[in-house]
């Protein structure tokens, strides 16, 4: 695993631990957007990565919001 990728799951377990965010990372796809928005960080990598979190959580009934 990167190291990156490392760091940032080491420096943000709270976050990682949310229900709606390891149920988004479960699925295959957002995680590859995830670990591509921490690993390679563009503006365009985030805002994919944050849309797929707000359409998955808008379509699990969960409420979450960008920070």
């Amino acid at each position: 695993m990167n190291e990156t990728l490392n760091q940032f799951i080491k420096d943000n377990q709270n976050l990682l631990e949310q229900p709606i965010v390891k149920s988004f990372l479960m699925i295959e796809d957002n995680y590859n957007l995830f670990r591509e928005a921490i690993c390679e960080p563009t503006v365009n990598g985030h805002i994919k990565s944050s849309k797929s979190l707000l359409n998955f959580s808008n379509s699990s009934g969960i409420a979450y919001s960008l920070p």
